[in-house]
């Protein structure tokens, strides 16, 4: 979202500042970010709120986007001009309405998902602003069907967190007992100690691969066989660029809404339940695998991207 808009508004100066793992994003990206060194499970706290304190005191600023830190918008409001709350999950998602009456002094607040599933609170009034889905679109990347004799599978697990690990063993366990049976490659987005911990694998067996972080996941997802994730942001986004996505592990209830409103858009996209198996799984491959041949283009959307940038203008 910043690279577009700074192609629409080449002489806005933007400052971009980063909590836990996005930090690690930016870098591989090249991007400068300033560190407000909050690790992930920190994000929701009041240190959020004491790091931007800080950060605003240095220099004056127009417009404040912030990113799902709800604690992050009242200091904001206080220290900045204009205040514009994204996020793809309510307070009263979590359970804790309490937490959208914390960022009423924001200007706007966009839902960054499509809203089924969501508890939108009536409190939001005019400032609710639903985008939809705000996913990357990967520039000059189409999908190619794999023509190599051996299958090559993305696992793509997003950010990787402590509440997640149930959900991340599940999905490596079971992809890799479906991949084994096709003699499939495994490409696992994510570091050798969480593969091998989910594992129970002292040392990875040849046909699986931690490649690590990367910001630029499309590199393996050009001429991968199918991706198999985590049902949050990455698989909208595999799917929205084009990608055969089978989400394996889906953690809420609203996780569950994104993707089945997202199965209705695209036939390269569905979910296996909690109860799968792995034959279960290859059904699904089969059936993603021939939705997006049917699909005759590119189905980026980048609907979501570009409501949000028409809010941060018409604040400026």
């Amino acid at each position: 979202m910043t690279d577009h808009l700074l192609q629409r508004h080449p002489s806005w100066d933007l400052t971009i500042a980063a909590t836990g793992s996005a930090n690690e994003f930016f870098e591989q990206k090249g991007r400068a970010a300033v560190d407000l060194r909050v690790s992930d499970e920190q994000d929701q706290s009041a240190v959020v709120a004491r790091r931007m304190a800080e950060l605003l005191r240095t220099e004056r600023f127009d417009v404040v986007v912030v990113d799902e830190l709800f604690t992050a918008v009242p200091i904001s409001h206080q220290l900045a001009g204009k205040v514009v709350f994204v996020t793809d999950v309510t307070g009263a998602d979590y359970g804790f309405p309490q937490m959208d009456r914390a960022v009423a002094a924001a200007d706007a607040y966009v839902l960054a998902d499509w809203p089924g599933g969501h508890r939108i609170s009536s409190d939001l009034g005019e400032r609710l602003v639903i985008a939809g889905p705000v996913v990357r679109t990967f520039p000059e990347f189409r999908w190619q069907d794999r023509k190599a004799p051996q299958e090559r599978w993305v696992i793509a697990l997003g950010s990787v967190l402590p509440r997640k690990q149930t959900h991340i063993d599940r999905i490596l366990r079971l992809a890799s007992k479906a991949a084994a049976s096709r003699a499939a490659q495994l490409d696992v987005l994510a570091s050798a100690d969480v593969v091998e911990a989910s594992l129970g694998a002292g040392t990875l067996p040849a046909d699986i691969r931690a490649v690590g972080f990367s910001s630029s996941p499309e590199q393996y997802y050009r001429d991968c066989s199918v991706a198999v994730t985590w049902g949050g942001t990455t698989s909208i986004e595999c799917a929205a660029n084009g990608v055969p996505t089978v989400v394996a592990a889906i953690g809420t209830a609203r996780d569950e809404a994104r993707v089945r409103s997202g199965a209705d858009r695209w036939a390269h996209l569905r979910s296996v339940p909690d109860t799968a198996s792995a034959g279960d799984l290859l059904d699904a491959v089969a059936t993603v695998r021939d939705g997006v041949r049917q699909e005759s283009s590119a189905v980026a959307s980048t609907s979501g991207r570009d409501a949000v940038v028409r809010t941060l203008e018409s604040l400026v």
